[in-house]
């Protein structure tokens, strides 16, 4: 049997829980919505928290896909606006960075992960799932 305990946390750069005590962490399309000076800080707090060998689970929309969309013209400026920046009808709606998958690839091998795998939750967005580096200390 397995014990889940879901929290939602507001403050992304500061976790209100201990090191190393979760095993998986699932950031359901969040990380687009913070400036990008924060993206890289933010996923060493996720780091920080996650047990080794802990999941990370990021759904985010994949930038590179609406880019390509709008350049062969099967999407209008009026949906490229509101992909990109967000509905913006209260201060917590908008888009205040873009991924491809290489980019958050980097980020995430920057903040520790490894083993980080793309799985395309529908045309237009993106899940990637990355593991917590195991670290062997010298006994």
């Amino acid at each position: 049997m397995h014990e889940y305990h879901i929290s939602r946390h507001d403050n992304q750069l500061s976790l209100s829980l201990p090191d190393q005590s979760v095993d998986t962490l699932f950031s359901h399309f969040l990380l687009h919505r913070k400036s990008r000076h924060d993206v890289p800080e933010i996923l060493k707090e996720y780091n920080r928290v996650l047990k080794p060998g802990g999941r990370l689970i990021i759904q985010v929309p994949n930038l590179e896909w609406i880019a390509k969309r709008y350049m062969e013209g099967k999407i209008k400026f009026s949906d490229l606006d509101l992909l990109v920046y967000g509905n913006q009808v209260d201060e917590t709606d908008f888009i205040e960075t873009g991924f491809d998958v290489s980019r958050l690839t980097n980020l995430l091998d920057m903040a520790g992960f490894e083993n980080t795998q793309v799985n395309k939750l529908d045309e237009l967005n993106m899940e990637i799932q990355s593991t917590k580096c195991m670290k062997v200390e010298n006994l």
